[in-house]
């Protein structure tokens, strides 16, 4: 139903920085052959909120794509996409079916299937407030969820490689957490681990 040339999907708690939109138009037009920019996130203070880890300016590629794609900070070049891809309905928190997370990640490597171009660059920004372990504002049956949807958008992409070393990512940070006697962070990682195994068995999470 989307009209225009580029859309957006922020979150009800984002906000955009002052000409955000006027500097994703000019990136477009730098990039003409771009059908999908990601960026980055920041919350309140300026701190980096989502999308983190690449450093420089990047294309977005199966073995990134997790690390890049967040919805609420990626934008879309509609005249090329447009009734060519859609978001998978079994995911996200409104499916009902279990699997409530990672149909952002799966858009984007369903466009990048049929040769769409997506870059990440972090010299732009969202705003969109800090939600992660360390800062204590995620339980382990959400984190548990979160793992579930990413495990299950790994097998329907064929990305086994990508899934174990996620998984012994995820067991080796609550190893080091539990060694370290901070037993919430360890329960939160293992809690993702278990959901990125289940999610790869296609077994969802209980509602």
């Amino acid at each position: 139903m989307a009209v225009g040339d580029v859309v957006a999907f922020p979150d009800d708690d984002c906000w955009y920085p002052p000409r955000l939109l006027s500097d994703i138009a000019v990136y477009f037009a730098q990039y003409p052959m771009l059908d999908i920019l990601s960026i980055t996130s920041r919350d309140a203070n300026g701190r980096l909120s989502g999308n983190r880890w690449p450093l420089s300016p990047c294309e977005i590629t199966q073995l990134n794509v997790f690390r890049t794609s967040v919805s609420y900070s990626y934008f879309v070049r509609l005249p090329r996409l447009k009734r060519q891809i859609y978001f998978d309905e079994k995911l996200g928190l409104a499916s009902g079916s279990g699997y409530e997370a990672s149909e952002d990640t799966d858009f984007v490597i369903e466009a990048m299937k049929i040769g769409a171009r997506a870059r990440f660059d972090k010299t732009l920004y969202v705003g969109h407030p800090r939600k992660d372990v360390r800062k204590g504002n995620i339980s382990p049956k959400r984190f548990y969820s979160y793992g579930v949807g990413m495990g299950y958008v790994q097998r329907k992409h064929g990305l086994l490689l990508l899934f174990v070393l996620f998984v012994g990512y995820d067991l080796v940070r609550a190893a080091l957490a539990k060694a370290a006697g901070k037993a919430a962070w360890a329960d939160l990682w293992y809690a993702h681990g278990r959901g990125l195994i289940a999610g790869y068995r296609g077994e969802p999470a209980k509602q």
